[in-house]
């Protein structure tokens, strides 16, 4: 009898010492690729740009965070995780693919269980996912050595496990500085009041040395915690999420520029980290900038050739302000995502929006979103998060999105207000 409860007691302790992600397994996901056998049946030619997977509205499983980064020997690798049937609380999975032709075409190469929301980082000659471990830990890091077919998996603090506690890893640029390579994050603690509404949050910065063990996570350094002021956030409902750290090169200082909600479309949020990565500083008479798009997702890359800052963020146009007619938010603009936009600036403080990449009609069921680009010679390849009709069905809405799509800008330099979009009408 003794034994009978011993076995039984630690069989429970197995079920519930196990990772909550692997119940996600037992689903089958290989028809997401957009070139799997399932995918022949829809139409995609009315598609803007080319899709690397799909899941139809029917699903309610939709497409989420994708990211884009390239090899040395010019191979593109794409990654994106899942959302809403897919229950991101009991597990997540970040699926990986790659294109040997500039992304013309796109092979499915891996599925990463246990990992989402994540930054795709070639260094040193290995590729590195860095993400939350969902069902794992807050912050993980995980490494390939064939160019994402296989990854190392996060066991302890020697194996990529970084943080323990829950955080939010968001799939933002990488900023290496100073011999640093420097990470956002989100969440981590309570704040010391309590707003109401949404993206309520502190931020923070991780940053490890280039030349270190990313694995382990004693190499790792987490600076303070800031958030939005209380008055702020209290009484204008202000918050923050999805950080872009960038080097200014005219002043070497190192800034998270952060979207910010509950403003306006077009006000962004910043705050000051130091070189070592410790000390992060807000100064809230200084903290606000205008960005084109600033209320959702927008993402940032220096560009070596021209000195210049460049941006791809929804930016709403004249004829869409105040439109939309879904929006859970105070503030319209947050879900209106229709439009994908390029801007620049000199000095991380004056944006010019000059030039629309992509746009669509349907401002409750079309929307390019949470893009990720490169720069490769005189184009920018981006993936986008993209609602869009499948030859069969709209998107369940412009943010349940049903497609990871990519795209091009050739000679994205000159560009201007009057250059014809990828898809859709400048007026």
């Amino acid at each position: 009898m003794k034994n009978s409860i011993v076995l039984i007691a630690l069989f429970l302790a197995a079920i519930i010492s196990s990772p909550a992600y692997l119940e996600n397994k037992k689903i089958d996901i290989s028809w997401i690729s957009a070139d799997s056998e399932d995918q022949k049946s829809f139409d995609f030619s009315k598609v803007p740009g080319t899709p690397i997977a799909h899941s139809p509205s029917t699903s309610k499983i939709y497409l989420g965070s994708p990211y884009i980064c390239m090899l040395d020997d010019g191979t593109y690798i794409a990654s994106h995780d899942l959302f809403g049937k897919w229950n991101y609380k009991e597990g997540a999975v970040t699926r990986i693919y790659e294109s040997k032709d500039k992304g013309e075409t796109w092979k499915h190469i891996s599925d990463v269980y246990g990992q989402g929301w994540s930054i795709l980082m070639p260094h040193k000659g290995e590729l590195y996912l860095l993400g939350n471990g969902a069902g794992i830990a807050g912050f993980v890091v995980r490494k390939s050595s064939d160019g994402g077919r296989t990854w190392t998996e996060p066991k302890d603090e020697n194996t990529g496990i970084i943080i323990k506690e829950s955080c939010t890893s968001d799939p933002m640029p990488v900023c290496k500085a100073y011999g640093r390579i420097f990470i956002p994050q989100t969440g981590g603690g309570a704040m010391p009041f309590k707003p109401k509404g949404w993206a309520h949050q502190n931020s923070f910065v991780m940053s490890v040395p280039e030349d270190a063990d990313l694995l382990k996570a004693s190499n790792w350094t987490r600076s303070n915690s800031v958030y939005i002021p209380e008055e702020m956030a209290c009484l204008a409902h202000v918050g923050w999420l999805e950080g872009n750290i960038v080097l200014n090169r005219e002043t070497g200082k190192i800034f998270n520029l952060l979207r910010t909600h509950g403003i306006t479309d077009e006000l962004a949020s910043r705050y000051e980290i130091s070189q070592d990565g410790k000390t992060a500083t807000l100064t809230p008479f200084s903290m606000f900038f205008r960005m084109p798009g600033a209320c959702k997702k927008f993402y940032i890359q220096y560009d070596e050739k021209s000195g210049m800052y460049y941006a791809l963020s929804n930016w709403t146009m004249e004829r869409d302000r105040g439109a939309v007619k879904n929006c859970p938010h105070p503030i319209k603009a947050e879900r209106t995502r229709n439009t994908l936009a390029l801007s620049r600036s000199k000095n991380l403080e004056d944006w010019e929006m000059y030039s629309i990449i992509l746009n669509a009609p349907d401002l409750e069921h079309d929307g390019f979103q949470y893009p990720s680009f490169i720069i490769d010679g005189d184009d920018i390849a981006f993936v986008s998060r993209t609602a869009y009709f499948d030859g069969e069905s709209k998107a369940d809405n412009q943010h349940n999105s049903n497609f990871i799509t990519f795209h091009k800008i050739k000679d994205f330099r000159n560009r201007n207000l009057n250059s014809k979009p990828l898809c859709g009408k400048l007026r």
